[in-house]
Order: C-alpha cells, then structure tokens, then sequence
C-alpha cells in the first residue's frame, strides 16, 4: 500500500468515524430509529476500511472477496437500503425510486466479485466510487420530513455522501497512476529486466538486422547470495567485451557499485552462574566493547573515505545473537556485519581492519577473544567494487540510446550489489548497471514495475546493440 492510498484510506475512516458519531448522538437524542440505522451503515463502511488498510500494513496482502472489509461494505449497504424503507411519503405511498439503491447495490455486488476475480481495479475503483456515493445521496434524499432531528439527518448525510465521493475519487486517482504497473514478486527484481533484454533481442532477430559482433543473453541464479550462476558464467562461459547488467535503476545509468562483504565476528566468554559473574567472561560484553570501537573509531574513518561515483564507504551490523538465559553469564556470542568498500579498498585490508580492532582490544583486556570470518567461508568469489569510465563506449552508447528515447541519460551509483561486480574484475568486460524499475520496491510485497519503463527499456537494450556491435542492415 502506498502513500497516497493510506492517506485516502484513513480520510475515509475518519470521515465515516464522523458520521457515525454524529449520526448516533442524534439518533439517541432525538430516539431516532433512521439515524441509528445511519449511524450503522456508517459504522459497516468504516470498520471495512480499517480493516483493510490494518490488513494491508501488518499481514502484507490485500484481503479478498467475502474477507471482513468486503462483507462490511456489503453490510454498509444493507443498513442503507434499510433507511430507505422506513421512510414514506406523507401520502403513505412507497418511495418512488426505492428499487433503485437495490438494483445498484446488487451491481456494486457484481463489480467487486468480477474486480476481484477477473478484472482490473480500475473497473472497481471507478465504479464502487460512484455507486457508494449514489447509495448514500439516495439515502439522504429518503429523510426529508420536517421534523428538526431528520433535518438534521439530512444535512449529516448529504455531507457524508459527499465526503465518500471525495474518497473514492481519490482512490480512483491513485488506481489510474498504478494502472501503469506490473505487480508481484519479481517483478522488479528481476522478471521485468529479463523479458525487456529477450525482447530487445527479438526485435533484432525479426527486423533481420546482422550485427557484425555476438550479442548473448544470459540468465543466471543465486544472485542475491553467493553468486555462484555467475561464477559458472564466468568459468566455462562466453566471455564478452562489454556487458548490460540489468538491475532496476530507473533507466538511469550505474556506473559502478561498491564491494560487498559479510562477516562474522565471534566473541568467546566463560560460562558461570549469573550471581558470580565475576567468575566468568560476559562474551556479549566483548561484543559491546566492539561495537562501541566500531562506532566511535572506525566509523567515522570510513565516512572519509569517499569515491566521486561510489560514494562513502560504509559497514552496518545486520545481526547480534549471544548467551542463553537471563542468569547464566554468556559464553559466547557473535556479530554480522555487511561492508561496503571502495575501489582503493581491498578485501585483505578490510579484514585487517577489522582484526586490529579486536588486537587492541586484547591488549587492554587480554580476556578479550574474538574470531573473525567470511560468512560465505570462502566459498565464493570476492564481492569486489567496480567502476566504469563515463567515457567508455558502452556508457556513450547507453547515453545515445535512451536520448533517441527522449529522456535525459543520468549516470549514477547502484546502491546495492550485482553480478556487475564479478564480471568487471575477473573478465575483460566493462560494465554497467541499466534496467527498468524501482529498487526501492524490491523484495518487498510492495513489489511493482512501469509497463512504460519495460517497454523503453526494449527499445535502449535494442539501440544499445545496434550501435555496439556495429550493425549492418540488411
């Protein structure tokens, strides 16, 4: 749920709060059977609501049809069709368009079952926007004796009605701008940047271009851990003088990103009795007195280290576990960090770093033990930084494309890692990061990608072949 739909949401809620409140005082001050009624629908609308945006924000997924929130707006509906056939006429006649508000509840019905089984929410916002605001004028316009307390019913609900209106037209406004998007895991990361490269290649195939140089796709796993799809590109496969990896970057260019290492720091105490500690070693102490070295000393060497692209290098602790129980002393005890380094930076001096920290700290407490290592234990290729000259073919050549494209080429930082990283240092490739989408939502239930961008993102990849391996048409 995004932004914009949370704020409408709780307009709705505190609009339908509203009315409920002043339909209810009303309704027991005057004893008034319709300003209950009111009063109820009002309560159904809002509490579906607030289900659904508490439903949104805490479980992650949007309930489905017959869930809490669609039983109470059907229930809402209900309620109203009740106010409309307490009220009659002062000739005791029915209502005239009573039929009405029951054939479009029954329509309301429909288009919620067919949103959410087969069609786009588009049908349902537009709809249930003008069908819930229809509901509750007609209701309105069904309390109009005389008496003080219906006048006073009247004026709350015709400004409810107004208030719904207001809502969903909102909403409705929310649902055309994500009309332009995929949803779904993977989406951004990385579906959406696969089929805009197969289709690039397409393209090229069936406008029978021939390009005087190899144009190769490759898909690979494991990306988001140790690499090892990669790492067997790298072995056996294809080696290419330049390479696209396409991460979500907006359609702007990454130029390069930082290294990337997990390590563990291991502390070692002495297990005792919680009352005679002194007895012991309190290995999450060591830990304590770590991290306070990190966050005092070494930290703020790092934010001086700095890279025209890259930016600052940075580490951040992910994870502290340590000890088992309250009163037992802890024996032991372990951090994770992540740190991202710069080109001037290797891995070796990342380690020593690290490892003259706790040195130190050994030689003011010679109980200090600590134990540091690669999280991936070696097992996989360095996470090393890379970054590729502005002025490199393959950047130009990015650049051309995506201003044939009408947009205004920017050259930036990945902020995360990539297969980039690897390619760049163990191949003779130069690289760079390009592909449609937000990495703000990946790996996330938010998840989403422009059908705009993909389709860009087609035509870049196309002209970006066309002009690297040197096309000759045919």
């Amino acid at each position: 749920m995004n932004s914009f739909e949370i704020s409408e949401n709780t307009f709705q809620v505190i609009a339908m709060f509203a009315g409920m409140t002043i339909a209810g005082i009303v309704g027991f001050k005057y004893r008034s059977r319709r300003a209950i009624v009111l009063s109820c629908a009002y309560a159904s609308f809002m509490l579906g609501t607030l289900f659904y945006t508490l439903h949104m924000n805490i479980i992650g997924d949007i309930p489905r049809i017959f869930y809490v929130s669609d039983i109470s707006w059907m229930a809402s509906y209900l309620f109203l069709l009740l106010l409309m056939s307490m009220r009659k006429n002062k000739s005791d006649k029915p209502v005239r368009f009573e039929i009405l508000p029951a054939v479009i509840s029954a329509v309301t019905f429909a288009i919620s079952v067919y949103n959410e089984i087969l069609g786009p929410s588009l049908i349902m916002s537009c709809g249930f926007g003008v069908i819930a605001g229809g509901i509750v004028y007609y209701a309105a316009l069904n309390i109009m004796d005389e008496k003080k307390a219906e006048r006073d019913i009247r004026r709350l609900d015709v400004g409810a009605a107004a208030a719904i209106f207001l809502q969903n037209l909102l909403y409705f406004v929310s649902e055309r701008e994500d009309a332009d998007y995929l949803y779904g895991r993977g989406s951004c990361d990385m579906k959406g940047v696969l089929a805009a490269m197969m289709c690039a290649m397409v393209n090229i195939k069936e406008s029978g271009t021939k390009l005087k140089g190899d144009l190769i796709f490759c898909g690979v796993a494991d990306e988001e851990e140790a690499g090892i799809g990669t790492e067997s590109l790298i072995k056996t496969g294809p080696e290419a003088t330049y390479a696209v990896i396409g991460e979500p970057t907006k359609l702007e260019i990454a130029l390069g990103h930082k290294g990337l290492e997990w390590i563990e720091i291991s502390f070692k105490g002495k297990k005792v009795h919680g009352g005679a500690q002194k007895d012991g070693v309190n290995a999450i102490m060591m830990a304590g007195r770590f991290l306070h070295k990190l966050e005092t000393e070494y930290l703020p060497k790092l934010e001086k280290r700095t890279h025209p692209v890259l930016g600052t290098a940075t580490l951040n602790i992910g994870t502290i576990t340590g000890g088992d129980q309250p009163s037992t002393v802890a024996d032991k005890s372990s951090i994770r960090l992540d740190r991202r380094c710069l080109t001037d930076e290797t891995i070796a001096q990342v380690y020593e770093e690290l490892q003259a920290i706790c040195d130190e700290l050994h030689e003011e407490d010679p109980k200090f033990e600590a134990e540091i290592r690669d999280v991936f234990n070696g097992e996989t290729m360095p996470h090393i930084p890379f970054c590729t000259d502005e002025n490199s073919p393959l950047v130009k050549a990015a650049e051309n494309a995506l201003g044939r494209e009408g947009m205004t080429p920017v050259l930036t930082c990945f902020p995360a890692w990539s297969d980039a990283g690897f390619m760049n240092a163990l191949t003779k490739s130069e690289c760079i990061v390009l592909g449609p989408g937000d990495l703000s939502v990946a790996h996330s239930i938010h998840e989403k990608i422009s059908k705009r961008q993909l389709l860009s993102a087609v035509s870049v990849y196309e002209e970006m072949a066309r002009e690297i391996c040197k096309t000759v048409w045919t």
